[in-house]
């Protein structure tokens, strides 16, 4: 991509931002009334993200028979597409496992009808309005699901594959600045109808209690750990993107508080206000380290980015740089290759299987330096470095190795469970 398209892309986005209201403050997490996006299409989404990394050991337990292979992530997905072109995949509830040395398990169901309320179990009328807590619910018509949100408090639920999943919030949350700051700035403002796709972290760590069981023995395991929360709204996700998300428990400390947290996203934004050869991969990213350092990149800042993807080798390099500040953040995300379990995401014509894959065994170094402000990075020097293991790591649309291969392989259709050909669970017998 060219100098002068990256420059456009930057001074789109700048433009943007300048017209954008005051953005509100948590209550984005709170449903938004479903907006027409693409007049051939009717596209909408809104779908909530939650992934909690568990207080478990690492090393404890095992898959060689010596003992149980307890959860060390667990997640959830519930999203609504409202006005999808298809009857069985505009809805969407997945529950995701990692244990042990296992590749993730994803096990999700595209057939389950959601209800979405706001404050006391109101139809969702407006978007949420600034300075107000979350205060929504999303159920599964037929129980299989729950996400519900009131303030501080929180109780996710979800059964499938045969696992079931509970969890309650224990403690606030980590929230993402000290005034509800979105990753996004004041581009989360604006209407989808501009920028194509919102992302917004409402917490990058909030102490939850869980529990996992497994219906047909009855066997349960539970925990505590800390609840990454986040939500995406728009016409689509992009035709490619990468994330990522990592949180360091510090064994030994205080487990209701992270020692650090990460948090990135990217890809080629799929507004409408240019095409699509014109706009460059925009990315955001916030690092919190155990330095105190709380540094946040977003292009209209503006932040130069360079990516280098590499999905078939199970990594990413992203480097982003300010000029108004100089500092510098390189992150390097990697997993084992195998470790990679498919997810559905919101596409142009409903929720579409194996459209991303997935691994939460990703580890992730990010280096942070301090240099003189300027475009020109310079003399810098190297201040602190983060290690994060246990993260989450996501390549999806063209991004992923072999691109659309992928697509035709391990997921639901038709409304069906997906199960992976392995789901099988080992755990403690209590």
């Amino acid at each position: 991509m060219t100098t002068i398209t990256r420059l456009a892309g930057v001074l789109l986005l700048c433009g943007l931002a300048a017209l954008a209201p005051t953005p509100a403050r948590a209550s984005l997490y709170d449903p938004h009334v479903p907006t027409m996006y693409d007049p051939a299409f009717r596209t909408w989404f809104e779908g909530w993200y939650v992934r909690i990394t568990t207080a478990q050991p690492e090393g404890e337990g095992g898959d060689d028979g010596t003992g149980p292979a307890l959860p060390s992530s667990l997640g959830l997905i519930v999203g609504t597409m409202p006005r999808g072109r298809l009857g069985w995949n505009i809805s969407l509830a997945s529950l995701l496992v990692q244990q042990g040395s296992r590749a993730l398990q994803t096990f999700e169901s595209t057939g389950v009808q959601l209800s979405v309320t706001g404050a006391g179990g109101q139809t969702v009328v407006r978007d949420p309005e600034p300075h107000t807590p979350p205060d929504f619910s999303v159920v599964a018509d037929d129980g299989t699901a729950l996400l519900h949100m009131r303030g501080e408090q929180c109780a996710l639920h979800v059964t499938l594959g045969g696992l079931t999943m509970d969890a309650r919030c224990t403690g606030p949350p980590l929230r993402w600045g000290p005034n509800d700051e979105s990753p996004e700035g004041g581009i989360s403002g604006l209407p989808t109808q501009l920028v194509g796709l919102h992302w917004f972290v409402y917490s990058l760590g909030t102490p939850v209690a869980w529990s996992l069981r497994n219906d047909s023995s009855g066997e349960t395991v539970t925990g505590a750990g800390l609840a990454h929360f986040e939500k995406n709204w728009g016409g689509t996700f992009p035709p490619g993107w990468a994330w990522a998300q990592g949180l360091d428990l510090a064994p030994g400390r205080d487990p209701a508080r992270p020692r650090a947290a990460v948090a990135l996203a990217g890809g080629q934004l799929p507004t409408p206000v240019l095409p699509g050869r014109l706009v460059p991969d925009a990315w955001l990213l916030g690092v919190r380290s155990p330095g105190g350092r709380e540094w946040d990149f977003r292009p209209q800042d503006p932040t130069s980015f360079t990516a280098e993807a590499d999905p078939c080798n199970a990594t990413l390099r992203l480097t982003a740089h300010s000029p108004w500040t100089g500092q510098t953040a390189v992150v390097t995300a990697r997993a084992p290759a195998g470790l990679f379990g498919h997810v559905t995401c919101p596409m142009a014509e409903g929720f579409e299987p194996g459209t991303a894959v997935e691994a939460y065994r990703a580890s992730l170094t990010v280096e942070l330096y301090e240099g003189t402000p300027g475009w020109w990075r310079g003399d810098r020097e190297l201040v602190e470095v983060v290690e994060i293991e246990g993260a989450a790591l996501e390549f999806g649309g063209d991004r992923m190795c072999g691109a659309g291969m992928a697509r035709a392989r391990g997921s639901a259709v038709g409304g069906k469970e997906a199960e992976e050909t392995d789901a099988s669970w080992h755990t403690a017998t209590l």
